[in-house]
């Protein structure tokens, strides 16, 4: 894999999701798990992955303390993973929930992974690594892994509801997002 790359004066403190059971990215996971692989079982392949994702421990445990440290009110913050549209998307989602940020509003921002920045040059780059993994993929194949579909952010909502009866009970029991956390994240990370 590709390490990531800092300056040698790089002082920032990382947090990340240390995975015990050692498993790849969604969209890694994804294009391992048939040998034929089509656009159409990807997207069945992500969608799986997606209704998993939030009960994940490391990334919770990585979103929680990503969390805390936003409130800690301590500086800027970069979120950041192979692809940034899984874990990173699924991070984000959870940042805007707990500060208020509407539903479709935060869906449209996740969407944002498919037209923001240089599109071509994230699939070239993420193509390399994935098919380093995975094997030959046909583009279209490629594509799907490295994009989003509003089906998928929908589909991890559905299974926080089916698990814990609403996204702000999952933000309060298992992200530890408090009332009184939410109102500092809004006093950090909002203008009023």
């Amino acid at each position: 894999m590709h390490p990531c790359r800092r300056p040698s004066d790089f002082a920032a403190r990382i947090a990340f999701a240390a995975d015990p059971q050692v498993r790849h990215a969604p969209h890694l996971a994804a294009a391992q798990t048939a040998r034929h692989r089509t656009a159409q079982s990807t997207r069945e392949s992500l969608r799986l992955n997606y209704s998993r994702i939030c009960a994940r421990p490391e990334l919770q445990a990585m979103i929680r303390g990503w969390l805390d440290e936003l409130a800690s009110g301590s500086g800027p913050s970069l979120v950041n993973c192979m692809a940034g549209k899984d874990r990173t998307g699924i991070a984000v989602a959870m940042l805007h929930a707990a500060l208020g940020v509407h539903r479709d509003d935060i869906m449209a921002d996740y969407l944002l992974t498919n037209s923001a920045g240089d599109v071509e040059a994230r699939i070239a780059s993420g193509a390399e690594t994935i098919r380093a993994i995975t094997g030959q993929l046909d583009d279209a194949v490629l594509r799907v892994l490295m994009g989003v579909e509003a089906e998928y952010l929908e589909t991890a909502w559905s299974a926080i509801d089916e698990s814990h009866g609403s996204l702000d009970v999952y933000l309060e029991q298992v992200l530890e997002v408090t009332p009184q956390k939410r109102e500092r994240l809004r006093e950090v990370l909002t203008q009023h």
